[in-house]
């Protein structure tokens, strides 16, 4: 008897369909790299713990802005509203030496946070861990700051959208 291929095993673009079904918030994490700003798009964004405070971010081994926050031991999460389509895509696509031309940013305990942005914290590196072709960031908050309340940008079915606040559900 020969062996059939299950119907319903799991494979990468299974997994990619099924996660086009599940709404993230979209942030730029951000870092230093020879006294330059660096950045990436990322939606793998989540707290870990309130106490003590912890964050995570899941980064691609081969990005530039993993070597920069491994190198400096911090990094930046700006959390982008719906003004931020233009931006967040710009991080996603555009060469790495070119993400921050033209963006308006401070520095923050030598981070690079992005003006505008929704909220953003400063994160001290706590340690890295491997999972598969990426790493797990956990950082632990030194610094943060929220300045609106602009509906968020997220990322739903392959594309941006925008999420109004405020708007009751059923």
């Amino acid at each position: 008897m020969t062996a059939r291929p299950d119907p319903g095993a799991v494979t990468g673009p299974a997994l990619r369909s099924v996660l086009r079904r599940w709404a993230t918030g979209v942030a730029l994490v951000t870092a230093t790299a020879q006294g330059r700003p660096t950045g990436c798009t990322a939606s793998s964004f989540t707290s870990i713990s309130l106490s003590p405070p912890l964050v995570l971010v899941s980064l691609d081994r081969g990005s530039r802005t993993l070597a920069a926050i491994t190198g400096a031991g911090a990094f930046g999460i700006n959390l982008l509203g719906r003004h931020h389509r233009d931006l967040a895509e710009r991080f996603a696509t555009a060469p790495a030496d070119r993400r921050f031309d033209g963006v308006g940013h401070r520095l923050v305990r030598e981070v690079p946070v992005v003006d505008g942005a929704m909220a953003a914290l400063v994160c001290r590196l706590e340690r890295t861990v491997a999972a598969a072709d990426h790493l797990l960031v956990l950082g632990q908050p030194v610094w943060c700051d929220q300045r609106g309340t602009a509906d968020p940008l997220v990322h739903f079915g392959s594309h941006y959208q925008c999420l109004a606040v405020g708007t009751p559900s059923g």
